[in-house]
C-alpha cells in the first residue's frame, strides 16, 4: 500500500462539503483530515507533516459549494480513506471521514475521480 498528501482542494473540498452536511466547521474539519493524511505519511515514510490546508482554498471552496456533487465528493472521501490506512493511531480526522462515507453510502463514486490538484 501506498499512501500520498491529498492536495488542499481535495480536503477543502471535503471539508466544505461537510459543512454544508452540517458535520461542524470547515477549518476543523481541513484541519483533521490534514492531521489523519499527515499520520498516515508520517507512518509509511516517516515524513514531515504538511502544513495545514490554507484559509485561501477553503474560501474558494466555500464559493463554489454548489458545485460539489454527492459522486464527487464520495470519490474524493474514497481517496482520503485510503490515503489515511497506514498507522496505527486514528484522530478525529478518521471519525469524520467516515462519518462522510457513511452519508454517502448509497451513492456511487463519480467515475475518472480520485484526486485532484
Amino acid at each position: 500500500m501506498s499512501a500520498f498528501l491529498c492536495s488542499d482542494n481535495h480536503v477543502s473540498a471535503l471539508a466544505i462539503w461537510a459543512e454544508s452536511a452540517g458535520l461542524g466547521r470547515a477549518e476543523r474539519i481541513a484541519r483533521d483530515l490534514r492531521t489523519e493524511n499527515n499520520r498516515a505519511l508520517m507512518a509509511r515514510y516517516r515524513a514531515r507533516p504538511a502544513r495545514h490546508v490554507m484559509p485561501e482554498t477553503l474560501a474558494q471552496w466555500r464559493t463554489r459549494a454548489d458545485t460539489i456533487s454527492p459522486p464527487f465528493v464520495r470519490a474524493l472521501a474514497d481517496c482520503l480513506a485510503y490515503q489515511c490506512h497506514e498507522g496505527q493511531k486514528p484522530g478525529p480526522g478518521l471519525a469524520v471521514l467516515t462519518v462522510i462515507l457513511c452519508k454517502l453510502d448509497d451513492v456511487q463514486p463519480a467515475a475518472g475521480v480520485w484526486s485532484i490538484e
